[in-house]
């Protein structure tokens, strides 16, 4: 379940949202999706990214504590993807040690068109607790 969410007005409500209906819920973050938006979750050292919109969505996660330390730009031909309507899980260990109670930032995008190319569109971030509770 997301513990601390950051990210542009119409999502963040959205997340609060959802986060109040999951806390309710038996089923869990995988039957939150709803259309248009994306939800990311944790829980036991994973990550769960859900797709509700109908694009492709890329992302990448850090622990917050690499951050400002890292040289990172998003791109659309390097990063892994979501796909439209789908939901994809990764292990937090694969790439980083990652601590009970460290917060992660997990990135994620769409591809968009200018001046003839696709390329990353806007970022949005949320910020999640790799072993909440």
């Amino acid at each position: 379940m997301p513990v601390s969410v950051q990210v542009f007005p119409r999502v963040w409500v959205f997340v609060t949202l959802a986060l109040a209906a999951s806390a309710c819920s038996t089923t869990g973050p995988d039957e939150a999706l709803l259309d248009g938006e994306v939800i990311v979750a944790a829980g036991e050292g994973q990550i769960l990214i859900s797709n509700g919109t109908d694009e492709r969505v890329y992302y990448t996660a850090f622990p917050a504590s690499v951050v400002p330390v890292i040289n990172w730009a998003p791109h659309i031909d390097q990063e892994p993807a979501v796909e439209a309507g789908n939901q994809e899980r990764f292990q937090l260990d694969e790439a980083w040690t990652i601590e009970a109670g460290e917060e992660i930032i997990v990135y994620w995008w769409v591809a968009v068109e200018r001046d003839g190319r696709r390329v990353p569109g806007e970022v949005r971030f949320a910020r999640v607790d790799a072993w909440p509770g």
